[in-house]
């Protein structure tokens, strides 16, 4: 079953002409649902953060930072970026304008896994499946 989000973002698919998107705008969008599919929008705008912030630190472009090595899941092993869906990009354009939820974050993780690197560092916030430091 679709959550009332899903939805909107379902029916703004079929109504809204997206115009033409900047490779950085497509990879975050292929990103968001990589990495936070099943989190909501909320969860998908934490990721969004902690890319934007990865952005202003390193001085690189959102697919330079989602394709460095070990730090996005899903780019392991990746040859080529997919292209994003109509409703990847949708997503994308809802997702931007919303309000920051953790600013500053460089780092996220699953709950359940426990990095080394994660011990040295203060929690953020917590989302879902996800916490975000």
């Amino acid at each position: 079953m679709l959550s009332y989000f899903s939805k909107i973002i379902l029916v703004i698919c079929t109504l809204w002409h997206l115009q033409s998107f900047s490779s950085d705008a497509s990879c975050i969008a292929v990103t968001l649902t990589k990495e936070a599919a099943t989190e909501g929008l909320l969860g998908k705008r934490a990721v969004y953060d902690t890319i934007i912030s990865r952005m202003k630190a390193s001085g690189k472009t959102a697919c330079q930072v989602i394709l460095q090595p070990n730090q996005f899941s899903w780019t392991k092993g990746i040859e080529t970026f997919p292209s994003p869906s109509k409703k990847e990009l949708t997503t994308y354009q809802f997702v931007s304008k919303m309000k920051p939820v953790v600013e500053g974050a460089r780092y996220f993780h699953q709950k359940d896994i426990n990095p080394s690197w994660a011990r040295k560092m203060k929690p953020k916030l917590r989302i879902y499946n996800h916490v975000f430091y």
